[in-house]
């Protein structure tokens, strides 16, 4: 907990605009937009409560959101050079197994695109670098 206070005063506190306030009765969901997101990375290396993971398979990466983790701080909205992460204004839905919280995209980059390097992280994670 600690070190997710530690990243989040590093981000600063920010607002929520008025017309994106989230549900009464949740926080919201975290959208990823898989036609806009490059796997750069950025987010994943950013998340304070380490929620985002993305993994080369074969030609493709799969990008996961652990909504269990995800504290609705918005910093990968932030931090995304191509705007592909979104809330939506519905509840967090009750599910009976903690994998089902755990949503997956594949991620398919254009072959002429620089590629960085995976690495493991000290979690289990797997990350992508840039060059």
């Amino acid at each position: 907990m600690i070190a997710v206070l530690k990243r989040l005063w590093k981000h600063g506190i920010g607002t929520i605009p008025k017309d994106e306030l989230l549900h009464v009765n949740g926080r919201g969901k975290l959208l990823l937009d898989d036609t806009k997101c490059t796997a750069c990375g950025d987010c994943v290396l950013e998340c304070p409560s380490e929620a985002l993971s993305l993994r080369r398979v074969q030609n493709e990466f799969d990008f996961s959101i652990t909504y269990s983790s995800c504290i609705s701080c918005r910093v990968c909205t932030e931090v995304c050079p191509t705007n592909a992460f979104s809330y939506a204004n519905e509840p967090m839905p009750s599910v009976q197994l903690r994998d089902e919280l755990v949503v997956h995209y594949t991620i398919n980059r254009d072959e002429s695109e620089p590629k960085g390097e995976i690495v493991s992280d000290r979690d289990r994670r797997e990350v992508i670098l840039k060059n």
